[in-house]
């Protein structure tokens, strides 16, 4: 059994690490809520990108903490508003690299197959659905869905097909060629 949200202390160095975060996001597919101290850094977007769905400053009210568990328990994410200008100003000094959107994340890492099977994952089709479409056998198409999951470090086609939305895939989903 694993909780559907951990609550991690953002002041102790060992366990905000954002190898930690990314252990406990992917590996036990558990949410992190994030408790920062009031010195916030760069390290809003290190848990951001290590996997936390919610910042929540350390003397937030018990209120606030039930609210923001609850959100994210029922798929949502949590971002204090004091979180926010640190992290844009984090963000304003990444260089481009470091800045990747989604599309670009998809362009380096994902083969063209595998673009075209997180495409039709976006649009919700069945393996059996995108194996016809591609002309090529439900085993292979699931071998690319985990391989896609794998290197985008997603838990799920439901994190695929959100990651997807709005990104390339949604407006070239007509252009993806077709093998038929």
């Amino acid at each position: 059994m694993t909780a559907d949200v951990m609550i991690i202390d953002g002041s102790d160095a060992e366990l905000s690490n954002s190898a930690v975060i990314r252990e406990i996001a992917v590996s036990q597919k558990t949410d992190v809520l994030l408790l920062m101290p009031k010195k916030l850094d760069g390290n809003v977007l290190r848990a951001l990108s290590a996997g936390a769905v919610g910042i929540l400053p350390m003397d937030a009210g018990a209120g606030e903490l039930v609210a923001a568990i609850r959100l994210i328990a029922a798929g949502h994410g949590y971002l204090d508003p004091i979180a926010i200008r640190p992290l844009v100003r984090t963000a304003a000094h990444q260089d481009v690299e470091q800045t990747l959107t989604a599309d670009d994340r998809f362009a380096k890492v994902l083969t063209t197959r595998e673009k075209q099977v997180l495409t039709y994952v976006g649009q919700g089709m069945s393996n059996a659905d995108i194996a016809q479409r591609l002309t090529v056998s439900e085993n292979t198409v699931k071998t690319h869905v985990s391989r896609v999951l794998s290197k985008l470090r997603l838990r799920s086609r439901v994190e695929a097909a959100l990651a997807v939305r709005n990104s390339w895939s949604h407006q070239e989903c007509e252009t993806v060629p077709r093998y038929d």
